[in-house]
């Protein structure tokens, strides 16, 4: 990989602000002592109409050697959140992985952006600072998690009103993440991972027992992918292809009810169709994709016609179930000259961790069974985590 030039964060003539956290000057910083994928933010983005013009931007951490004084290091904590007949997760400061979405978002608006970063994170910067109302799928998952979020009393003080989580419809703000999102899109990605925020970041997570260093926060890469592309009824599909499982599970589903005309079907059996494609497709995405080194193998044989038409023989041979759930944030966006991208955002069900000061609230990467199924400490340091979203474009090969 060439070494990586830094994009602008401010438009062109722009006088950037002095942010409240100066970017410090790299220093020469080797590989990692324990590091993993950390932000939950994959996207895609093809340019309509330009055959091969699409790639996957994909976040994952440099592999290095483990640091022998942090290889045990970090105490996790088990909750199990109030979801269904209870789910068990890891949350605190062990749980958290390197965050990457940041380094993401710069990477792809360096390769394929008319604005800078500043421009780009202006709306949610004035979200932040002056509310928005709390919407229904947020609402449920803040009660959901409501044990989490008052874990530290950093936490509580963003995610609770009183002796409670925000409901569905209150109006909610982060005046020190408006803040801190307004000094990044001034100074860049560095601040978050080579600057002040990083020292204030790494500090804090090894202080409550987690596991990342300054060191990790300045060598993290966002890493571009090439896609793993499908066929459906005619047009081609571009998503999150391996080493994460997201994408191919996804392009496993759809291969499935290729088969089928689902807008003819009857109402049962089209229920049947679609809910059994997608309860074998995760059962065999927690099954089967348990070594990275493997999964595009595993990949390729999944989402092959043969595997299929074994999966629709049980589906219709047996009384499949089916499921769902509300969904995790998404965006969808095409502009005038024809590029798309395709993002999405989770944090999971949250580590209970903020950043003080910062308004920085940290994902549980770690601590998420589907995402590290081999479980805590069990990951060889530098080795990346699968991940299960899967951001899709689809192209008929005309230019939409």
């Amino acid at each position: 990989m060439p070494p990586r030039r830094r994009p602008r964060s401010t438009a062109p003539g722009a006088t950037p602000r002095t942010p409240p956290w100066p970017p410090r000057r790299r220093s020469g910083y080797g590989a990692p002592h324990e590091q993993h994928r950390g932000g939950g933010s994959p996207s895609s983005g093809p340019r309509a109409g330009r055959r091969g013009a699409c790639r996957l931007l994909r976040l994952h951490a440099r592999q290095g050697p483990p640091g022998l004084r942090l290889r045990r290091r970090g105490s996790p904590t088990t909750m199990i959140l109030k979801y269904g007949a209870g789910v068990k997760s890891i949350v605190g400061a062990a749980s958290c992985a390197v965050p990457g979405s940041l380094r993401g978002w710069e990477t792809l608006l360096s390769r394929h952006g008319k604005l800078g970063l500043r421009e780009t994170l202006a709306p949610a910067v004035r979200l932040a600072r002056e509310g928005f109302l709390l919407c229904k799928t947020s609402g449920m998952w803040f009660e959901v998690a409501a044990e989490v979020l008052e874990l530290t009393e950093e936490t509580r003080k963003n995610f609770y009103t009183g002796d409670r989580v925000y409901v569905t419809g209150e109006e909610v703000r982060f005046p020190e993440l408006a803040d801190t999102l307004e000094a990044v899109g001034e100074a860049g990605a560095d601040l978050l991972y080579e600057g002040e925020l990083a020292r204030r970041l790494s500090s804090y997570i090894l202080g409550m027992g987690g596991i990342i260093t300054e060191e990790d926060l300045a060598t993290y890469e966002a890493v571009v992918r090439e896609p793993l592309s499908f066929a459906y009824h005619g047009r081609t599909g571009y998503t999150n292809g391996p080493p994460s499982a997201g994408g191919a599970t996804l392009a496993q589903i759809l291969r499935v009810v290729s088969a089928y005309d689902l807008a003819n079907l009857p109402e049962a059996e089209h229920a049947l169709a679609l809910s059994g494609a997608m309860k074998y497709a995760l059962e065999d995405r927690d099954r089967a994709y348990t070594e990275l080194a493997e999964n595009a193998r595993v990949a390729e044989k999944l989402t092959g016609e043969e595997y299929a038409e074994s999966q629709r023989a049980r589906i219709f041979g047996a009384a499949g179930s089916a499921f769902g759930h509300p969904y995790t944030t998404h965006l969808s966006c095409v502009d005038e000259s024809g590029l798309a991208v395709s993002i999405t955002a989770s944090m999971g069900y949250g580590s209970g961790i903020v950043i003080p000061g910062t308004g920085i609230p940290m994902g549980n990467t770690l601590g998420e069974p589907e995402l590290n199924p081999k479980g805590f400490h069990a990951l060889r340091p530098g080795e990346r985590l699968i991940s299960s979203m899967s951001p899709t474009i689809f192209s008929d090969g005309e230019g939409t």
